[in-house]
């Protein structure tokens, strides 16, 4: 069993500010799968977000993206 971490930029249109956002997403790679295990926004409202504290829906729209391409 592997854990590898990435780094990802993701541009993502920000649900609470209805804006265009760059997202570095961190990544934990187990085989196949990736997991979003962070998310460091360019929002200064949103700067670091870890999926505890995460009330929006970009972290579940980034996974769901990321399980998407999951055999890219």
């Amino acid at each position: 069993m592997s854990d590898e971490e990435t780094l990802e930029v993701v541009t993502f249109t920000c649900r609470e500010e209805q804006r265009a956002a760059r997202l570095m997403v961190r990544v934990r790679r187990d085989g196949d799968h990736k997991k979003v295990v962070g998310i460091e926004c360019d929002n200064p409202k949103f700067h670091s977000i870890e999926n505890w504290e995460c009330s929006w829906p970009c972290w579940q729209a980034v996974q769901e993206e990321l399980d998407k391409h999951a055999s890219d």
